[in-house]
């Protein structure tokens, strides 16, 4: 199996891996805003939106964007994640 190194670690091909830092900052910096231009562009406030359903088993992510994006945390639920954990159906 052919190996490279990443800050003189050894990775194999088939190794996954997530660097948590970079997922945190990218959501921080880019989700928010992407949100907030939707909400303009459908002409709503974050008081009109019922739930904020993220793709995202983590609460602090989730809080941070809903923070971010002036929506009120018992709208952004977790919770799902915590109990169920991502499925597909």
């Amino acid at each position: 199996m052919k190996e490279f190194f990443q800050d003189d670690n050894p990775v194999h091909l088939l190794d996954m891996f997530m660097d948590g830092n970079a997922v945190y900052q990218f959501t921080a910096s880019k989700v928010p805003p992407h949100i907030k231009e939707t909400m303009q562009f459908a002409n709503i406030a974050a008081e009109d939106i019922d739930g904020l359903v993220l793709h995202q088993a983590n609460k602090q992510i989730i809080e941070n964007i809903a923070w971010e994006s002036a929506i009120p945390f018992e709208k952004a639920s977790w919770e799902t994640f915590s109990e169920y954990g991502n499925q597909t159906i």
